[in-house]
C-alpha cells in the first residue's frame, strides 16, 4: 500500500518539528512506499521507501508559488504513482487545497491533529476528511463522530529511561518550549528568585531550551531577559536557545527536573519525552492528571493549581529535596506508561491501522 502524506515541516535538526521525521520513518514500516508533500525541507533523513517534495518555503518561495507548486507536485503524483490514501499531518491547509483531487481518484484522507485551537480551515478540513486521529480528548476541541485518539509519539530509541540518583548542585532545571506567553516562563523565572532567596544563590539553575518565533514571542523574550536582570538572576536563568529536536535527550539527561506551564490542552510531546527518560515534571495541565494516576503517581507532586511563583517553588522545591533513588520506582512506572501509551512504534501501527481500515 501507498501513501500519500501531508507535512509542515521536514527537517531532521529542526527543534519543533524535527520529530516528524521519526514519524514518517517508522510509518514507512507500514507502507510500500510514502509520498511526502511538505511546505518547507530541510535536512533530509528518511527512509529508503519515502520520496519528499516541498512546495518551497525553505526556498523562499511566495505564496502564489507555493500554491502552484503544491498543485504541481499533487497531479504528477496522482498521474505517475499509485496512491491508496492520504495522511496529513496537521496540514488541514494542504488537506483542503487537495481534497478535490484525491476524491476524484477516491483517496480517503485521515488528518492528525492535535492542538486545542479550532480555526475555520480546521473545521472545513474536518467535514471533508474520512477520518481524524490526535493525541488525547484534548487534542481535538470539535464534537465529532470521526474522532480516534491514539496517543502521542516518543521514540523509544531517543527517549528511553535513565534513572538519577543523585542531584545536580546547583539543582537543574530545564524548560524545553519556544519563548511564548502561553509558555508562562515568566511564572518559572520568578519561582527561581524566590528559591534563591530561600536557599541561595548557587541552589538552582533554570536551563531555557527554546527561542522566540513570532514577534510577539521575541518581544516577550526581551521581557523575560529584563526580568532576570531585575532579579539579579543571569547566573541562574540560562537562554540555551533552540537546538535540534535530537539533541533535546542530551539535555533532558543532564535535568533534575522539567518544567512546563502550558495550559490545559493537548498533552506536550516534550513532558512526556521528559517522563520517558524518568525526568520528574512540574507541568499545569491537568490533562496529564491521567497518566499520573493511571500510573499510582500522586498528581500533587506534578500537577502546579495555580501560577503563582511560591506555588511553582514549592513544587520544584519538593523535588529539589527528596531522595532521588526513592523516586526511582514511580518515575519507571511513569516511563513505562509513557512508552505504552505514546510510544512511536505503538502510535505509527494505530494511525497506519487506522489509514488502511479505509481503504477499499
Amino acid at each position: 500500500m501507498n501513501l500519500l502524506l501531508f507535512n509542515l515541516k521536514t527537517d531532521a535538526d529542526d527543534d519543533v518539528l524535527g520529530f516528524t521525521t521519526d514519524w514518517i520513518n517508522t510509518l514507512a514500516v507500514h507502507f510500500d512506499q510514502i509520498f511526502v508533500i511538505t511546505m518547507h525541507a530541510g535536512r533530509i533523513a528518511v527512509a529508503d521507501n519515502v520520496q519528499l517534495f516541498s512546495v518551497g518555503k525553505e526556498k523562499g518561495y511566495s505564496e502564489p508559488r507555493r500554491f502552484l507548486e503544491f498543485y504541481r507536485i499533487l497531479i504528477k503524483l496522482l498521474r505517475t504513482e499509485r496512491i491508496d490514501a492520504c495522511f496529513a499531518h496537521m496540514m488541514p491547509l494542504f488537506t483542503v487545497m487537495g481534497w478535490c483531487f484525491l476524491r476524484l481518484k477516491n483517496i480517503p484522507i485521515v488528518l492528525w491533529y492535535g492542538h486545542k485551537a479550532t480555526p475555520l480551515l480546521l473545521r472545513i478540513a474536518h467535514r471533508l476528511v474520512d477520518r481524524v486521529v490526535t493525541s488525547t480528548p484534548a487534542g481535538f476541541r470539535l464534537k465529532s463522530r470521526k474522532v480516534t485518539v491514539v496517543g502521542q509519539g516518543i521514540s523509544e530509541n531517543k527517549f528511553g529511561f535513565r534513572p538519577h540518583t543523585a542531584r545536580n548542585k546547583p539543582f537543574a532545571v530545564i524548560s524545553v518550549a519556544r519563548l511564548s506567553p502561553i509558555k508562562h516562563i515568566e511564572s518559572m523565572i520568578l519561582a527561581v528568585a524566590e528559591i534563591v532567596r530561600m536557599h541561595g544563590p548557587d541552589s538552582i539553575r533554570l536551563i531555557l531550551l527554546g527561542d522566540a518565533v513570532t514577534e510577539e514571542d521575541l518581544t516577550y523574550k526581551l521581557n523575560l531577559q529584563h526580568l532576570t536582570k531585575e532579579h539579579s538572576l543571569e547566573s541562574n536563568i540560562h537562554f540555551a536557545g533552540a537546538v535540534p529536536h535530537h539533541e533535546v535527550r542530551n539535555w533532558l539527561a543532564q535535568a533534575d527536573l522539567s518544567i512546563n506551564l502550558a495550559p490545559d490542552g493537548a498533552i506536550d510531546k516534550a513532558v512526556l519525552e521528559s517522563l520517558a527518560m524518568g525526568v520528574p515534571v512540574v507541568v499545569q495541565n491537568r490533562s496529564f492528571a491521567e497518566l499520573f494516576a493511571r500510573c499510582g503517581a500522586d498528581k500533587n507532586r506534578f500537577i502546579a493549581p495555580d501560577l503563582k511563583p511560591d506555588t511553582i517553588a514549592r513544587l520544584i522545591g519538593k523535588w529539589m529535596f527528596s531522595d532521588p533513588v526513592a523516586d526511582i520506582k514511580i518515575l519507571e512506572m511513569l516511563s513505562a506508561g509513557v512508552l505504552e501509551h505514546h510510544g512511536l512504534a505503538g502510535l505509527t501501527m494505530r494511525i497506519s491501522t487506522q489509514i488502511k481500515g479505509l481503504v477499499n
